[in-house]
């Protein structure tokens, strides 16, 4: 019995939900491998694995705001993620110096946003998620769904250059159950 027929053995045990669940999940695998082929990428940085290395506002731990790594749920999928509640005021950002390597061009930034399942937060509440690029907003958008929501984005920098990419979150609201997160950030790009 291959690989394949066991895990289809498996999969014919589980209850209606957990089939619809299977779906999602597989759904979203061909989403990332067809993301992953169309970039053809060969240089990568995963925010995630670097984490450590970001510079978190606000450094106050009373502020409010919740800057962590974890598994995420949005929508009943769970992802790897950056927790990003922001303050009572203001906003939360994560910072990165990122190498960019001399040979490298094409840059593309894929990334999901998300309020975590369990929030209640509602109309007229919104979380604006925002990608700053070396000072400037590249990318940005406000929302107050508990689902996914994968992005795209090109980014240009010179090659050999160290570019300053923020993630940042802020309330429009109530701060409460802003229970943001980014899932799977990575930026990747081809050698030349």
């Amino acid at each position: 019995m291959t690989e394949l027929d066991e895990l289809i053995q498996k999969i014919k045990l589980l209850s209606p939900p957990s089939l619809k669940e299977v779906r999602t999940f597989v759904d979203f695998l061909r989403w990332r491998e067809e993301k992953r082929s169309d970039i053809a990428a060969d240089w990568s940085y995963d925010f995630i694995e670097t984490f450590a290395q970001a510079v978190k506002y606000p450094e106050d731990p009373n502020s409010g705001a919740e800057i962590r790594l974890g598994l995420a749920t949005c929508g009943g999928e769970e992802r790897t993620a950056i927790f990003a509640h922001p303050p009572v005021s203001g906003q939360a950002i994560l910072e990165y110096y990122v190498p960019i390597v001399r040979n490298v061009h094409a840059l593309s930034l894929n990334f999901a946003i998300g309020i975590r399942d369990g929030s209640q937060l509602e109309d007229p509440n919104l979380v604006a998620f925002s990608v700053r690029l070396n000072g400037y907003r590249v990318w940005g958008t406000q929302t107050n769904l508990r689902r996914w929501q994968n992005h795209y984005i090109k980014l240009v920098t010179p090659p050999g250059d160290i570019a300053r990419i923020e993630f940042v979150t802020e309330a429009l609201g109530d701060h409460r159950w802003t229970w943001a997160v980014w899932g799977t950030p990575l930026l990747s790009g081809k050698r030349t």
